[in-house]
């Protein structure tokens, strides 16, 4: 079986959907799904950044995840696949432009992050 992947920037809605396609066609299934992109910047006080950087960080880190699972989901219920989040120490660390991703944590509902993760 020769070798196969999808590459691209994880944040485009296409390169997910095609990465998806392809595993199916070429497994005929989907047993899991591994992220494990992310990015740290901006590292600096939010009047030192850009709303565009921003926007980039949570285009990789969250809205990329929801992109991919989108698509993955139902192939991976249809054979109780799982999917498996990996991150690294900045996630728990304290950093000064942390701070918009913990209110954003604070904010979510925890119910419906809930029943997300249930595949």
């Amino acid at each position: 079986m020769s070798p196969s992947y999808v590459a691209g920037d994880i944040a485009n809605d296409e390169i997910n959907r095609t990465a998806v396609d392809l595993a199916v066609a070429k497994f005929g299934r989907l047993d899991a799904v591994i992220f494990n992109a992310g990015v740290l910047d901006p590292v600096t006080r939010i009047a030192n950044s850009s709303v565009s950087e921003w926007r980039r960080l949570y285009d990789i880190n969250v809205l990329s995840i929801i992109s991919m699972l989108t698509y993955a989901v139902p192939h991976l219920r249809k054979h109780g696949g799982r999917a498996v989040f990996v991150s690294s120490g900045a996630s728990i660390s304290h950093y000064v432009s942390r701070f918009p991703v913990a209110v954003l944590l604070l904010s979510a509902d925890l119910d419906c992050l809930g029943s997300l993760w249930q595949l």
